[in-house]
């Protein structure tokens, strides 16, 4: 995710853009840190990026708890999941 958007999409404290940075980066440390791998997440050229050496797993809801997935986000990647996977719906061609 491109740093100016992971901005955008928190509430990070700060006066200005550089003060913001300086939060996301203290922000990245310490969820490095919950995770037990403080390079789990890092900036590579200005995005935020999972470490290839881990192995990360999406747990997902069962097709009939599918709008439960990413709940409370209605990104296009999120409710075209959503519509893949949840359960098979009837249409009335009619």
């Amino acid at each position: 995710m491109a740093v100016e958007k992971a901005l955008a999409a928190l509430d990070l404290p700060g006066r200005d853009e550089r003060a913001r940075r300086k939060t996301l980066s203290r922000v990245v440390g310490v969820l490095g840190e919950a995770l037990g791998w403080p390079d789990a997440v890092r900036y590579d050229q200005g995005v935020l990026v999972l470490s290839p050496d881990l192995r990360w797993h999406l747990h997902r809801p069962a097709p009939a708890q599918a709008e439960l997935f990413c709940e409370g986000r209605y990104d296009p990647w999120i409710t075209e999941w959503r519509d893949e996977h949840g359960p098979l719906r009837w249409v009335d061609w009619d």
